[in-house]
């Protein structure tokens, strides 16, 4: 790996441990008191959200990222990861 590769790695890594964090702020902020939440938590059966929780996370993460509300969707998510991974795909445009 050459050192721009290794750099861009380390760059990519610091954004993911970044967006993972403050998803977790965001469920956080719902009440969740699992500990510790982690990325392969499954929403509803591990952390317990539901429908209605649901609703509001979409409202926290698009609020903690100051997106517009179209512009990120969390129909289908099941997993933290899978919100990491939205919000990173919208900030990577």
């Amino acid at each position: 790996m050459n050192d721009l590769s290794a750099a861009l790695d380390q760059r990519h890594t610091i954004a993911t441990i970044s967006t993972t964090d403050r998803v977790i702020k965001a469920i956080r902020a719902l009440g969740c008191d699992a500990d510790p939440i982690l990325p392969v938590h499954e929403l509803d059966r591990e952390l317990g959200i539901d429908s209605t929780e649901f609703v509001e996370l979409g409202m926290l993460v698009r609020r903690e990222f100051g997106v517009d509300d179209k512009a990120i969707s969390l129909f289908g998510v099941e997993r933290v990861s899978d919100i990491v991974a939205r919000v990173d795909q919208l900030l990577a445009k």
